[in-house]
């Protein structure tokens, strides 16, 4: 029991936490609070105005200690330094030089005592951490929820119905095909089939996002679509065999159509014309493949009416199509409604395509759009087509249909099974310690600007002003606990039990299409941040200039208040720090503090910046990734680049100002190495993992990331203060003698 006496004033904030949520471990920080049961009684309370008055605290802890890991503060006095990782112990590789490989040095044990299961892609921490929340969402709709809401029943009767549809025959599938294709069979334009279609898309697409030139507003605008596959998968040699066996398995989806099209209605069993089928969709999206790698970078926009994207893109009947889709008000006034055509040069190519394509090459690419629309409703013998399909492009063996249902259902009802997901199993106090992470690597980014040698006093100036204006949304938006807006938001949404799986999903998607138009009618505000609480993953926004850490990815190995501080700068303080720099990579440097398409940029600071950019795209551009003789695309992943050494400069910088200032401390099993060095560990911690090969070299065609051993070795080669901890000799693979910074 201990006393602690004087007057003491605690400021609750409630309009971002629940009274009952906040532990007196966060407000007093002198208290170090670590234990199971605990009993505070409080002395002459007063709450007035939201502040809480006392004379006095006592205290009662009965048992130290907090997740199996031992403590600074819970630990006798006489071993205050001692703490236990063993994850970290047992994934370190003392048989490797950390100065010649940093990521296997930390990550080799790990990699080891965890191979990739037969049913994923890649095993590593983010998907560790992925499973662990999926069962605990599945545990979410499982369960009954006691006195479930209208809009708990709409999500519980999805996935239930996701799981009856998964081990469905499928022939309700086919029939719901045929009707599809025997509809589409009766129109004569295209613009007739995205109409029959509703949600699907083409060779660009229609949606409703923030305006560049003003954020505040939503613009409908128009967005070059994505290839099927890669333009490295049709034009690099290496990708051969991957091509090879995707054109098998599209000979097999048409067997198995065909041979439940018992007319032949639709398709044949000639096998002249399932060869034509395969040359049409391969052949379409092989163009539509190198336009995008060919306009990559294309990143200019214009903004035009109605009837000026009529003359520009004439393949769609924009009046007609429009109609069909905005509220009532708007339909006076449509043919003068700006659209923000992005990427104008891939849109112009996209529609080039569209205009010059034979009738018989689009009819069976069309086609192919509606299978692969139906793909999930056809049964077991096209799902077992449809996973060796993903195994081909991805590496991906087969999947749990109660995990493809559980993600489906919480991508669809996110907040929903967000705010169960919080009540269950979120740490509410986490969120004190991680504000003040955020803030100590935002001061640290400030004190980069200012020691910044490169650009002129009114950039910084400029710089200064947006990194100080970004928002940052800790966990969760406090709206997912608002049930006045919740049940306002799905009020329109309706089915029942008795609708089959196909019409529940349709019912969602036109919803969701509908309350995408009605977005044009609202202002946006940078005090919201929409996005699914149970992700592992950190965002930033550029059109609202403003950060997210969601509340999955604050959770070990990402974030544990449990141990010492300098690791939390080493893991979520460097995430922090990326999703800073992101509002100052190559895409983000074009938008101001409020989140608008504006120029703040000196024009010599600007070349100077253009000029450091390059050093990344050499550097990673020059790295043939091992056994795959494929090299990183340094231009695509630039920005991701420029962030990661970007934010790990900034989380260096916080700790090396904490750690002046805090007690040492030493892993029990990895005795002898210093704080920095502990940091630096954890930062490579958090990054490891395994890759299948058709993933990886998946990935090194489209992804905006390197490979995640190059996210670390990489990084830290280019930080002096690694090379310092590790006394890493120059010339060294970790200490190159040409290194690359931006920010």
């Amino acid at each position: 029991m201990m006393n602690i006496f004087g007057i003491a004033t605690i400021l609750i904030f409630t309009e971002l936490f629940h009274c009952k949520d906040i532990s007196l471990q966060n407000v007093l920080k002198a208290l170090n609070l670590r234990a199971e049961n605990v009993t505070i009684s409080l002395g002459d309370v007063d709450l007035e105005n939201i502040v809480l008055s006392f004379s006095g605290i006592e205290i009662d802890k009965n048992r130290a200690g907090q997740n199996g890991i031992k403590t600074l503060e819970s630990l006798d006095p006489e071993k205050r330094n001692i703490i236990r990782y063993p994850e970290l112990v047992e994934s370190i590789d003392r048989s490797v030089n950390p100065c010649d490989d940093f990521y296997s040095f930390v990550c080799d044990g790990w990699i080891r005592s965890h191979p990739i299961p037969q049913n994923r892609y890649e095993y590593t921490q983010t998907e560790l951490l992925k499973e662990k929340l999926n069962q605990q969402l599945k545990a979410i709709l499982s369960t009954p929820i006691r006195d479930p809401s209208r809009e708990d029943v709409l999500m519980t009767t999805f996935y239930n119905k996701c799981l009856q549809n998964a081990y469905s025959g499928g022939s309700d599938g086919f029939r719901l095909l045929f009707s599809k294709l025997r509809e589409v069979r009766q129109v004569a334009t295209l613009t007739d089939w995205l109409l029959i279609m509703r949600t699907e898309k083409l060779l660009y697409e229609l949606t409703i996002s923030a305006d560049e030139d003003n954020s505040a507003k939503n613009i409908l605008q128009i967005v070059p679509s994505g290839s099927m596959l890669s333009a490295q998968v049709y034009f690099d040699p290496a990708y051969t065999q991957e091509l090879i066996a995707i054109r098998e398995v599209l000979f097999k989806i048409l067997a198995v159509i065909a041979s439940e099209d018992h007319r032949a209605e639709f398709i044949s069993r000639n096998f002249l014309e399932h060869v034509r089928r395969v040359d049409s969709l391969l052949r379409v999206d092989q163009t539509v493949a190198k336009i995008k790698k060919e306009t990559e970078f294309d990143s200019d926009s214009i903004a035009v009416s109605v009837i000026e994207l009529q003359g520009l893109l004439p393949s769609v009947d924009w009046m007609r199509y429009l109609s069909a889709y905005m509220p009532p008000q708007h339909q006076r006034t449509l043919a003068n409604r700006k659209v923000r055509i992005t990427q104008v040069l891939t849109v112009e190519r996209m529609e080039e395509l569209l205009s010059n394509i034979d009738p018989q090459t689009l009819s069976d690419y069309l086609d192919w759009k509606i299978i692969f629309h139906f793909s999930d409703y056809l049964g077991e013998k096209f799902h077992i087509l449809m996973e060796e399909f993903s195994a081909q492009v991805y590496g991906i063996k087969e999947r749990d249909q109660a995990d493809e249902c559980v993600s489906i259902t919480v991508n669809m009802f996110y907040d929903i099974a967000g705010k169960h997901f919080l009540k269950r199993h979120f740490d509410f106090d986490s969120m004190f310690l991680v504000k003040e992470l955020i803030e100590d690597v935002r001061d640290a980014f400030l004190e980069m600007l200012n020691e910044n040698d490169w650009m002129d006093a009114n950039t910084k100036r400029r710089a200064k002003q947006k990194a100080n204006a970004i928002r940052d949304f800790i966990a969760y938006d406090s709206s997912i606990f608002n049930e006045t807006l919740r049940t306002k938001k799905y009020a329109k949404l309706n089915f029942t039990t008795k609708n089959s799986y196909y019409d529940i999903v349709r019912t969602l998607e036109l919803w969701m299409q509908d309350r995408a138009f009605h977005r044009l009618e609202e202002t946006n505000t940078r005090d919201t941040f929409e996005a699914s609480v149970t992700e592992v993953n950190a965002f930033y926004d550029s059109n609202q200039n403003q950060i997210a850490l969601m509340a999955g990815m604050l959770q070990s190995p990402f974030f544990n208040a449990s141990l010492p501080r300098i690791m939390n700068y080493g893991a979520i303080g460097v995430v922090a720090g990326h999703e800073i720099t992101h509002g100052f990579d190559d895409a983000g440097a074009s938008y101001d503090e409020v989140g608008n398409r504006n120029n703040w940029w000196d024009a010599d600071t600007y070349k100077n910046f253009e000029w450091k950019k390059t050093c990344f795209d050499e550097q990673y551009g020059s790295i043939a990734v091992e056994d795959l003789h494929v090299r990183i695309d340094g231009r695509r992943t630039e920005s991701e680049n420029i962030a990661d050494n970007g934010g790990m400069r900034a989380a260096i910088k916080a700790a090396s100002h904490f750690v002046n200032r805090s007690e040492e401390f030493t892993i029990e099993g990895l005795e002898g190495f210093t704080q920095m060095q502990y940091f630096f560990m954890n930062y490579a911690f958090i990054w490891c993992g395994s890759t299948r090969r058709a993933t990886l070299l998946n990935k090194l065609a489209t992804d905006v990331h390197p490979p995640d051993m190059y996210r670390v070795n990489v990084v830290l080669s280019n930080q002096p203060e690694f090379a310092k901890a590790f006394n890493c000799p120059k010339r060294s693979p970790m200490h190159p003698e040409k290194t690359c910074t931006v920010w």
